[in-house]
């Protein structure tokens, strides 16, 4: 490239000979330029600030680390892109398209932030509240301990519904069937409760106790109220003694 080492052409005095010597030098000069830029790799290219080209060939480029203000997604080709390095803030769930969506932990929030549902593995849990203020409201699906159950309960968690795997069922709370009332704690060592309507208050008012204790059962009717056994067949009562108000009849 003796154009671009040993400078311009010296004047010689003669107008003729100096135009036709600078005229060649140009001419030698514009084809050495031509060369080196067809011929750009990273051999000769160590540092470039600014780069401005419509037909760049770079089918054989490598390039190890770029910013790229914009980037047009129809002009990208790619077999995987590993979504871990890569930081979505937007996207449109319509254009979701998959046949498998592994939702390892995944929580959608209301937009009143009055609650959230989780969904993580196969277990779908609805919580009230935020952070430290949440309560779980209904869980189904699979515990720490691998038991798999169905819950829900208020706020307190002082009544509501459970039931494992196994068919086993919890129920905390009132059962009202018409106008009967049966208290839930309904076992042995507590009491059955049943309940009438009460027009006064237009609430329930306690009709019936059954008490079951070790050894006894209690029937108790409320506020002077008959109790009626009947049948259009036969009783048989069976018992080692009978008493009635408080006297021995057998």
């Amino acid at each position: 490239m003796p154009n671009l080492t040993t400078g311009f052409p010296r004047r010689t005095g003669d107008a003729q000979k100096d135009y036709e010597y600078l005229y060649d030098w140009a001419v030698s000069l514009v084809d050495e330029l031509k060369a080196i830029l067809c011929n750009l790799d990273s051999g000769n290219v160590s540092e470039a600030a600014s780069v401005k080209a419509q037909n760049i060939d770079v089918s054989q480029a490598k390039i190890k680390d770029a910013q790229i203000t914009s980037l047009t997604a129809d002009k990208l080709t790619a077999g995987t892109i590993d979504a871990e390095e890569i930081d979505v803030i937007n996207i449109n769930a319509d254009n979701i398209k998959t046949g498998t969506l592994d939702a390892g932990n995944v929580t959608i929030e209301s937009n009143d932030t009055a609650g959230t549902m989780k969904l993580d593995g196969d277990s779908l849990v609805f919580e009230e509240g935020k952070d430290d203020n949440a309560v779980i409201r209904i869980a189904l699906g699979r515990l720490d301990t691998g038991e798999y159950i169905f819950i829900v309960q208020n706020r307190e968690k002082t009544k509501g519904i459970r039931m494992d795997e196994t068919g086993n069922f919890t129920f905390t709370g009132d059962m009202v069937g018409g106008n009967i009332d049966i208290k839930s704690e309904a076992k042995i060592g507590k009491a059955i409760i049943l309940r009438d309507a009460d027009e006064s208050t237009g609430g329930y008012e306690e009709a019936v106790t059954i008490n079951v204790q070790t050894g006894a059962v209690n029937i108790m009717a409320k506020n002077s109220r008959r109790i009626a056994i009947s049948t259009g067949g036969r009783m048989d009562i069976s018992c080692g003694s009978l008493w009635v108000n408080n006297e021995q009849i057998r």
